[in-house]
């Protein structure tokens, strides 16, 4: 695995080479945040919504991480308008805005993320889609329920899910866990 301050600056030259490619100043803030450089993930992203023209998924994801640096930072509320903006860019109708501004005002982000939870095991009841059961992985994991979040990381096994990847960087305690090892077996023996 490659160490993180090599993988961060294999981003930046990618960065400096192809400074007008939102995917890779997407990419550069997302590592960022995701290795605890919260403040220049953030300025990154702003810059890069600021400076360029991306797409709806990129400034979905842009304020994604932004939302995602501001609760590592202890700042609920303005983590909670980040992720307002990026579901907002992600396609989420006044309605679900308002739906989820009601919940966050009662019961903060565990009332939002439930509500997620909710709303993604009625998508995988449809269609049993990998995506849904790699994001109930991550919901669950949100919650703090790692024995929910590993009964979806085995489904998402099943289903053959490659998101399972980002597992490593999204829910490292699940990653600790003596149950991973277990999942990673699965996922190497399926034929």
């Amino acid at each position: 695995m490659v160490a993180v301050p090599e993988a961060i600056a294999e981003i930046r030259r990618a960065a400096e080479v192809d400074p007008l490619s939102v995917p890779v100043r997407n990419m550069l803030a997302e590592q960022l945040g995701d290795f605890d450089n919260c403040d220049e993930a953030i300025a990154e992203a702003n810059r890069t919504l600021a400076e360029l023209s991306p797409n709806s998924p990129h400034i979905a994801m842009l304020h994604g991480t932004i939302s995602t640096c501001y609760t590592k930072k202890g700042m609920p509320e303005e983590a909670f308008e980040e992720d307002v903006k990026s579901r907002i860019a992600a396609g989420a109708t006044p309605q679900e805005i308002g739906d989820i501004r009601r919940i966050f005002a009662v019961s903060g982000r565990k009332g939002v993320l439930a509500k997620d939870v909710k709303d993604t095991l009625a998508s995988w009841e449809k269609d049993h889609w990998h995506n849904d059961a790699y994001n109930l992985v991550w919901g669950y994991a949100a919650l703090g329920d790692n024995d929910r979040a590993f009964i979806w990381m085995n489904k998402a096994a099943e289903v053959r899910s490659t998101m399972l990847f980002w597992t490593y960087v999204y829910q490292r305690q699940l990653v600790s866990d003596p149950r991973f090892a277990e999942v990673k077996r699965k996922m190497s023996s399926h034929p």
